[in-house]
């Protein structure tokens, strides 16, 4: 057992471990059904390149769920109704998807997008909650559970500060490497799925836009 021998915050329905899409998405969604939530990351800023480009027809749909509907943000996102073609310089056919249409929750079945922009919009409707409070530069080091919580110990990853969290649930949003899911001796399945992959930004000329 480690002592609460450092500043405690007020017990909270909810602490989430990550401050990627899927713990902002969590903390929007649980924040505006009225729950007090904290959630931290041991990054300062957000990634500020694109790590995802594109989106289905049910990610559409959850952000609508949060206010964020794809037609509401065409600077962020925008669908793609047409085939997916890869050629090469012989202008051989390499690769070909299907991306058009309309899938069952109405939104297109693919949109690209920009992620820094939408996380962006996200912590927009975040700072909007006063139940959500936002630890950034903060690790989660250590946790203790009894049957009614959850005491989550985080690390100031500058100032070595401690603080401790006393949650009704902890949910580890952090990603492939996540710790959360090591404190809880959660194993995860291999299933084997590699490909390499080559990844080129470019910016377009205007007479291409």
């Amino acid at each position: 057992m480690f002592k609460e021998e450092h500043p405690t915050l007020e017990p909270v329905d909810v602490m989430i471990v990550g401050f990627g899409p899927v713990g902002k998405l969590l903390a929007i969604r649980l924040g505006a059904a009225g729950h007090r939530i904290v959630i931290a990351d041991r990054q300062h800023r957000g990634y500020p390149l694109p790590r995802a480009v594109t989106h289905d027809s049910e990610f559409a749909r959850i952000l609508q769920s949060v206010g964020l509907a794809p037609d509401t943000i065409p600077d962020v996102t925008e669908p793609y109704d047409d085939m997916y073609v890869w050629k090469n310089h012989a202008q051989e056919t390499l690769l070909e998807v299907d991306w058009s249409g309309v899938g069952p929750s109405g939104w297109n079945n693919t949109y690209f997008f920009n992620q820094p922009d939408l996380e962006d919009r996200m912590d927009a409707a975040i700072r909007s909650l006063p139940n959500v409070t936002v630890m950034r530069g903060w690790s989660a080091d250590a946790t203790e559970s009894d049957e009614g919580s959850v005491l989550t110990e985080l690390t100031n990853t500058e100032s070595g500060e401690k603080s401790f969290v006393r949650s009704s649930y902890l949910i580890g949003a952090d990603g492939a490497n996540s710790t959360v899911r090591s404190f809880a001796g959660i194993g995860w399945n291999d299933l084997g799925y590699f490909y390499d992959w080559l990844v080129v930004d470019v910016k377009p000329l205007p007479s291409l836009k």
